[in-house]
């Protein structure tokens, strides 16, 4: 009998071992749904997933949160516990200013959450913050290595300081407004194909090899540094801000529309590597001279309200269609090779002369406040002065 009993006694004490051990990874895996562990607004997200509602979110429970969506009326005063729902896929924050009255019915208190981190968390796709206060200062999302589409806004000055897009290779849009962040660098991102990056505080943004880009959106008076060396498919470009002063587009070879404005300190842009270049605009801007004669595909352009610029190259350019370049204190201009010209602007310029002779397919002119004293419209498509504008004393002979 004593022979069988320890066999027996070890048996029973490993059973209770992996029993227990069993116990303690099972308790492991579990976190307690309490507010020592979950800011408020997060715990409804683990009360809501603990469906055996024993009190704990086990990974299991956790993984069926894959969307989640703030509000002020929560007070979001931190993301505590998000940690543990990292098979989120969208994330979704608005913070709003307190109000003591909205439509009558919800009072909103202010969100003061300071830091959105969701560093590593493989499944998401997509956020979209929505910070109409000052508190939030950091949002991380480094190593979200599926995250595509990132959109953060703010209203208020003082909105994210600091950004981490670290290791988020799969990115593809990303829409920053009005946030605080100085430095954005973006490169090599590989996969980006559209940016929007806005706020008075951005001073550099950094977009080279980010070889899929299409369209750039860039603006605040503080941007100083605009790098878009080896984005060789962007193809729509916007600035505007007072502090840039120098753009290099030479790897950019298939860009097809730049617009300039708010006035930009560039003095000089060269377009010569740009011969896919449709459209230019540029408003309000330091720049002393245009060269376009390397851009054959030009269709528009408009450069008015550069007070600066005195000289403007436009030959061979023969898919023009539109030219505006009022406002400027260019005095003379070619426009021979412009066969398909059609609306010209060239109003309070110093313009003494106008030849217009090959331009048989112009329908509309505004030449007011020039230098000019005669028109010869007779080889254009201007037959009455309903779609002329010039200056009382100008002798104009019309199209028959």
């Amino acid at each position: 009998m004593r022979k069988y009993l320890k066999p027996f006694i070890f048996t029973a004490l490993a059973c209770t071992f992996l029993l227990s051990a069993e116990i303690s990874i099972d308790a492991a895996s579990k976190v307690a749904i309490n507010d020592t562990n979950f800011a408020r607004a997060v715990k409804e997200y683990a009360e809501e997933a603990d469906t055996n509602k024993d009190g704990y979110l086990s990974k299991k429970e956790a993984s069926k949160i894959t969307k989640v969506r703030f509000f002020s009326q929560y007070n979001v005063d931190s993301f505590k516990g998000i940690e543990y729902f990292t098979d989120i896929k969208e994330f979704y924050y608005r913070a709003d200013y307190a109000t003591d009255d909205y439509d009558d019915v919800n009072i909103y208190e202010t969100s003061t959450a300071p830091e959105i981190d969701l560093s590593g968390f493989q499944k998401l796709s997509q956020v979209t913050i929505d910070s109409r206060n000052p508190y939030l200062k950091t949002v991380s999302l480094q190593d979200c290595n599926n995250l595509k589409n990132v959109v953060i806004e703010g209203r208020r000055e003082g909105c994210v300081e600091n950004l981490s897009l670290k290791g988020c290779t799969n990115l593809r849009t990303l829409t920053l407004d009005c946030i605080n962040v100085k430095k954005l660098n973006l490169s090599g991102l590989k996969k980006l194909t559209d940016i929007s990056a806005s706020g008075d505080y951005l001073e550099t943004l950094n977009l080279k090899k980010c070889s899929s880009l299409k369209t750039v959106f860039a603006g605040g008076n503080c941007l100083t540094k605009l790098k878009l060396k080896g984005a060789k498919n962007l193809e729509n470009l916007t600035v505007t801000g007072s502090a840039l002063s120098s753009l290099d587009l030479s790897t950019n070879t298939k860009l097809k529309k730049i617009y300039l404005g708010q006035e930009t300190k560039l003095t000089s842009l060269d377009f010569s590597h740009n011969t896919n270049l449709t459209t230019m605009e540029c408003y309000r801007t330091e720049l002393t001279a245009l060269d376009f004669s390397h851009n054959k595909n030009l269709v528009k352009v408009d450069c008015h309200n550069n007070k600066n610029i005195t000289s403007i190259n436009v030959k061979g350019c023969k898919k023009l269609k539109n030219f505006r370049f009022d406002n400027t204190k260019v005095s003379r201009i070619n426009v021979k090779t412009n066969s398909n010209l059609q609306r010209l602007r060239c109003e309070n310029t110093a313009l003494e002369k106008l030849n217009l002779k090959n331009n048989v397919n112009l329908k509309k002119l505004r030449c007011d406040n020039t230098e000019l004293t005669t028109l010869d419209l007779s080889n254009t498509k201007i037959r009455k002065s309903s779609a002329l504008q010039c200056d009382p004393d100008v002798t104009v002979t019309y199209a028959k």
